[in-house]
């Protein structure tokens, strides 16, 4: 019985022992980490998230989201492909930071066009004219921050210019009420004092025994 059991042993001894020897050798990746390319590419992912981006430009940036993904899977275990794969992400999120702040900085400066165009309706410029200029100021500014590439401040700034044109806007409009029912006030007054001097001038008249 016991050499039943040495005879079974002896093949599985024989069987671990070759899986063993022949086992492939653990092979460790020596070539530096792409971690300036990460690091890049971190920081891009999370200013185009930050600022709205991903919305103007979807098809861009799930291209680099793909290409990120992939080499964030291989960082660290095969980084020449992880580099080949961030060298491709970083162009597209680039791409995506132009496209999103091309059309978000179309949008915003429309909408300021929009609310300054209902303040001139108003004739804001005169009735309500600290807002106003404020207005124009921003706008001034937005316009000057695309030119030199200070895209987020030239977005920020089309939004307080059209959220000052909204407010110099309203302030007209209270304004041209308040004047309209003054004169409307006015009106009934003199309408209401011609009225009574009629009514004395009828009065005289029936006294002294002429007609009016």
């Amino acid at each position: 019985m016991r050499l039943n059991k040495l005879l079974l042993f002896c093949p599985m001894v024989a069987i671990l022992a070759i899986s063993c020897a022949t086992a492939p050798p653990v092979v460790v990746d020596t070539t530096p980490k792409p971690e300036a390319e990460m690091a890049k590419a971190t920081e891009q992912r999370a200013y185009i998230k930050d600022n709205g981006l991903d919305a103007y430009a979807p098809d861009t940036f799930k291209q680099a989201e793909d290409y990120f993904a992939a080499a964030n899977k291989v960082y660290g275990t095969d980084n020449v492909k992880s580099k080949e794969l961030l060298d491709l992400a970083l162009p597209q999120y680039e791409q995506t930071v132009t496209t999103g702040f091309t059309k978000k900085i179309a949008e915003k400066k429309a909408a300021a066009d929009t609310s300054k165009a209902k303040a001139d309706e108003q004739k804001a410029k005169v009735a309500a004219k600290d807002s106003y200029a404020a207005a124009e100021a921003a706008y001034a500014k937005a316009v000057t921050d695309a030119a030199a590439g200070q895209y987020a401040s030239s977005v920020t700034s089309y939004q307080e210019a059209a959220k000052k044109y909204e407010e110099a806007a309203t302030i007209a409009a209270a304004a041209r009420a308040q004047a309209q029912a003054a004169l409307d006030s006015a009106r009934t007054s003199l309408q209401s004092t011609a009225e009574r001097l009629k009514e004395i001038d009828t009065e005289m008249a029936a006294g002294q025994g002429g007609t009016p």
